[in-house]
């Protein structure tokens, strides 16, 4: 039987300002083990403060003060991976707020995306909706944007007018603290810095609030998440600078303000500020969206990283954490707290992709086979992501996706070598990137000490100017499930998923199909104007190329104008069919007359 390998592997990168635990393997409770906070520090202007030393901090885990064993400054580098996800409380915007958050994340996302820092899109509108996962190119994130236009909806309506906030919006407002910890959730095992930016109109009033929020916050440092909150009314004036509890908060201009837990201003925003502080975040004004987002990336390199030893190293204790300068004008801005908490996957992968490249460097010989397959979408012009799908045969009774609990946990780790013999690519997981060319592709799986197998394939990318019409390899699958109420951790596991039609499909490493299952043919329409295209899907007797079904020309679904990347999906027809060899071919061809052709091969049992 087969067994189906497609997932990605990860390791745990500090985040700042964050958290991360050094802890040691099977460290009993009670053993000190090293806790790493990642700590701003700024001067009453708001201006970083950066010759700190370790002398000038003092630290206290659950009110009892710990000794600070290191400090070190820009602990981010900048070579570090950054996750933003874009996140946008649909409930709560009217069309002006729509308006003004599409144009700041525009302008953020051209502005900041590299490889270096990918962003997702996200959206709540009483379900929580992944509408772009983690990808660096700016045309696709910007797709993605809920348009202003998209809805405003009665309740909007209501609010624009001025009328009451309704109890329907109340309910929405704590189900997107709810919506915020799922997201965070989700976010544990993506590697370097994780951000929400939380893009919200008028919150309403509750008394339940605060206990959402106190959970929300305790779910973001559980995975190590900053959410930073975006104010969208420059008319709202929300913070009162009287009161007994008076908190520093960091503005969008950098500069102090105080609020009041007396104030006579917005509840709703106050429950994000405090999402905000609690997570180590700061909230963002609306007299400079662009400068506040700008400030969050120099928060990576203007942060301290403070060591010190925790009494606890039990998996999953929450501690609170107080940080002090001895400074009379310094402002320390860090997560309220730190959790014992990562992912057993994530160490997992680790240790068995460890060994995996210890025994492929030994050019150990494979007792495992496997079948592989590469597809490849295009992600700009002349660079394409390509997907490794690998199906192990096994002795294992039934086959087995890799979204189920395996028997063991599965590596997989590859090399990809030009015509020349030279390396090109090295990769672990799912998905690598590469420029047009043929290659070789290696790929090695196993078990951690146990079963371990190679398999080489060749791989052509062709090349694709940016504009003119283009197809994606075809991807053949028999494994899906709706799309719409996604399992965030498969989204959110720095890969890009294959989605559409409100389906995600996963590639088949084999093209072996039975006429009673189930299969499908995914592919990505390119172009300049792709949304004009029309697909024709034929399926060809391998042997003799007679025709054996037609779609005829079909226009893509949805509305796809202006878009220059389009996915498309169809269930192959395989109940018509009898068992043999066939070709499933697709041909896109636009109004200008030109046409283009991708084919792949597939046996039905």
């Amino acid at each position: 039987m087969s067994r189906k390998i497609w997932f990605a592997t990860f390791a745990v990168a500090l985040i700042a300002p964050g958290w991360d635990t050094a802890k040691q393997k099977g460290a009993p409770a009670g053993e000190p083990h090293a806790v790493h906070v990642g700590v701003v520090v700024s001067g009453k202007d708001g201006s970083y403060i950066r010759d700190l030393s370790a002398k000038d901090f003092r630290v206290w885990e659950d009110d009892r003060e710990r000794p600070v064993q290191n400090v070190s400054f820009g602990g981010a580098l900048g070579s570090e991976i950054r996750s933003t996800v874009l996140f946008f409380d649909e409930s709560s915007m009217d069309v002006h707020d729509r308006d003004t958050a599409w144009q700041a994340a525009s302008g953020f996302i051209h502005s900041e995306t590299d490889p270096n820092h990918r962003m997702a899109v996200a959206t709540y509108n009483g379900s929580l909706r992944v509408l772009e996962t983690f990808t660096d190119n700016p045309q696709r994130l910007n797709e993605a944007l809920p348009w202003p236009a998209s809805s405003s909806g009665e309740s909007n309506k209501k609010r624009e007018a001025g009328g009451p906030v309704s109890a329907a919006v109340d309910f929405g407002t704590r189900d997107l603290m709810s919506a915020v910890a799922s997201m965070a959730e989700s976010l544990s095992a993506v590697p370097g810095r994780r951000i929400i930016l939380l893009f919200a109109g008028r919150i309403a009033r509750g008394s339940e609030k605060r206990s959402a929020m106190l959970k929300s916050i305790e779910a973001c440092n559980r995975s190590g998440v900053a959410v930073y909150p975006v104010e969208l009314r420059n008319g709202d004036k929300t913070y009162s600078n009287t009161g007994p509890d008076t908190k520093v908060i960091v503005s969008s201009a950098g500069k102090e303000g105080k609020s009041s837990g007396q104030n006579e201003g917005s509840e709703g925003q106050q429950l994000l500020l405090g999402l905000a502080e609690g997570t180590g975040a700061f909230f963002i004004r609306p007299d400079n969206l662009l400068g506040g987002f700008r400030a969050i990336v120099d928060d990576q390199n203007e942060s301290y990283i403070l060591s010190y030893d925790s009494a606890d190293s039990k998996e999953g204790n929450c501690h609170a954490v107080r940080v002090k300068v001895d400074r009379s004008t310094a402002k320390v801005r860090l997560p309220a707290s730190y959790c014992n908490s990562q992912s057993a996957e994530v160490v997992t992968s680790a240790s068995v992709e460890k060994d995996l490249e210890k025994r492929a460097a030994a050019n150990q010989t494979g007792n495992w086979s496997a079948s592989v397959e590469l597809p490849y979408f295009y992600v700009t012009a002349n660079r394409a992501r390509v997907h490794v799908a690998v199906d192990i045969i096994s002795s294992l009774q039934g086959s087995q996706s890799a979204t189920a609990k395996t028997p063991a946990p599965i590596g997989v780790l590859g090399n990809v070598a030009s015509a020349d013999g030279q390396v090109r690519v090295r990769f672990s997981g799912q998905q690598f990137d590469i420029g047009p060319g043929r290659y070789t592709v290696t790929v090695f799986f196993g078990e951690e000490g146990g079963k371990f197998g190679k398999v080489q394939a060749p791989l052509a990318v062709g090349a694709w100017n940016g504009e003119e019409l283009a197809l994606s390899s075809l991807v053949l699958s028999n494994q899906a499930r709706p799309a719409g109420e996604l399992a965030l951790r498969m989204l959110m596991e720095g890969s890009t998923p294959l989605i559409a039609e409100g389906t995600q499909m996963f590639p088949s490493g084999s093209h072996e199909f039975t006429s009673t299952g189930l299969a499908r043919v995914y592919l990505e329409v390119y172009g300049k104007d792709a949304g004009s295209a029309l697909l024709r899907m034929r399926i060809l007797d391998s042997h003799t190329g007679q025709s054996k079904w037609d779609s005829g020309l079909r226009k893509l679904p949805g509305d796809n104008s202006g878009k220059a990347a389009i996915a498309a999906a169809s269930e192959l027809p395989l109940r018509s069919l009898a068992a043999g060899s066939y070709d499933v071919e697709v041909t896109a061809s636009d109004g200008a007359g030109n046409e283009v052709k991708r084919s792949a091969v597939f046996e039905l049992r």
